[in-house]
């Protein structure tokens, strides 16, 4: 009896286990994908209409972007200046501490 038990366990396992890395890898691929393409055009929208300063549009990006678990920085970048100005993040994260990674990131190399 106590084969049987250990027998069946063991195939219950590598079936999920079979089913898990045949079909639902390919569904959790297209599904994240689909995510960020709707984020990618949210996004695109909102800075085309100029909405990315309302308060109310972030919120409601931060929240479906939360729901998605997507992390975006949207930065106006000058580089003849040296300058960053951060548009929309929902990383919580210290502003200079960002800045100063975001400045080290795009500028290295160019002021040099």
């Amino acid at each position: 009896m106590t084969a049987v038990f250990v027998g069946l366990l063991a195939f219950v396992l590598a079936a999920v286990f079979i089913v898990n890395a045949v079909f639902l890898g390919h569904y959790y691929t297209t599904h994240k994908e689909s995510d960020l393409l709707n984020t990618y055009n949210a996004l695109k929208e909102a800075q085309e209409s100029d909405e990315l300063t309302d308060e109310n549009k972030q919120w409601k990006l931060s929240y479906e972007l939360e729901k998605m678990n997507i992390d975006v920085c949207v930065m106006n970048v000058d580089r003849d200046a040296g300058t960053i100005n951060e548009i929309f993040s929902n990383v919580k994260r210290k502003e200079s501490s960002l800045r100063s990674d975001s400045a080290d990131l795009f500028f290295k190399g160019y002021r040099e």
